[in-house]
């Protein structure tokens, strides 16, 4: 499968950078090279253990993340909510953040949120917290997912208050447009996922337009959406597809055979899903 998209990007011209079409071609397809050796992202920075045993997931805490570094994963998504005075705290949803025991029905202020504990127990993440991470660990990836309507608002305060790191993020768009401003914004990283997109951006004939505007990292297809025709439209661009969660690697194989190349997946250990999958990946 072809590695580099023959498409018209833009140069990047992030905060303090300015490079030409051919060498930000050249570090889109080096990153999408290491996703797709990599195989997998660690959704929601994977399952983690409570203090009585209890494996969890969708937690988006520093644990976890740290938990993911550790078992040596190079790629990790965060979900992020937008808090009342308009910061980005990385939680799937309010409900899951407890104030002094009792759950949250609704978003708060970031001051709050930070001071919250992810399902009872674990550190919630904020860019603050998060770009200390990252400066300490150079060699991971993150991948956002930017909840409800703000996702363009999140990606403006991360390039706003920590330019340096917008190389490490990967953005993830959730309809064409949406990639445009992100570019416009100066993200040269950027996943087309598909899970809130119309059937009219799904048609073979949008896939190959979007494809020939932008060139993505991969495209993230969640499973009811994958079909020979979109697998066909995405592979023909050049694209690498992602879908999402999958966490048994009998089903990975499937999915694989389907024509998938990667996963979102819980699962930290990867070793052993290496294993089972008996491929390299």
């Amino acid at each position: 499968m072809p590695t580099i998209f023959s498409v018209l990007t833009k140069p990047f011209s992030g905060p303090g950078k300015e490079v030409s079409s051919e060498e930000n071609r050249a570090e889109i397809a080096r990153v999408r090279d290491e996703l797709l050796a990599e195989g997998h992202i660690v959704h929601a920075a994977g399952f983690i253990q409570k203090v009585d045993g209890e494996q969890v997931n969708y937690t988006s805490s520093l644990e976890a993340l740290k938990n993911c570094y550790e078992k040596g994963n190079n790629f990790c998504e965060l979900d992020f909510l937008m808090t009342t005075d308009g910061q980005l705290v990385c939680a799937h949803s309010w409900k899951q953040l407890y104030d002094n025991g009792e759950v949250l029905s609704g978003a708060v202020s970031l001051e709050q949120a930070l001071n919250c504990k992810v399902e009872g127990e674990f550190t919630p993440l904020d860019l603050d917290r998060l770009s200390a991470f990252m400066r300490d660990h150079t060699n991971i990836y993150i991948v956002t997912d930017i909840k409800q309507d703000y996702n363009v608002d999140g990606a403006r305060l991360i390039a706003e208050k920590y330019p340096e790191l917008m190389d490490r993020m990967i953005i993830q768009v959730y309809h064409e447009q949406e990639a445009v401003t992100m570019e416009e914004i100066g993200f040269r990283y950027i996943i087309y996922t598909l899970y809130r997109t119309s059937e009219e951006e799904r048609t073979p004939e949008a896939i190959r337009d979007a494809a020939s505007k932008h060139d993505f990292v991969a495209w993230t297809v969640k499973k009811s959406f994958l079909n020979d025709e979109l697998i066909s439209a995405i592979d023909g661009s050049g694209g690498i597809i992602f879908t999402h969660t999958i966490n048994d690697p009998e089903d990975m194989k499937n999915y694989i055979a389907m024509g998938v190349d990667g996963f979102y997946s819980d699962v930290v250990s990867w070793d052993d899903i290496k294993k089972e999958l008996g491929n390299g990946r």
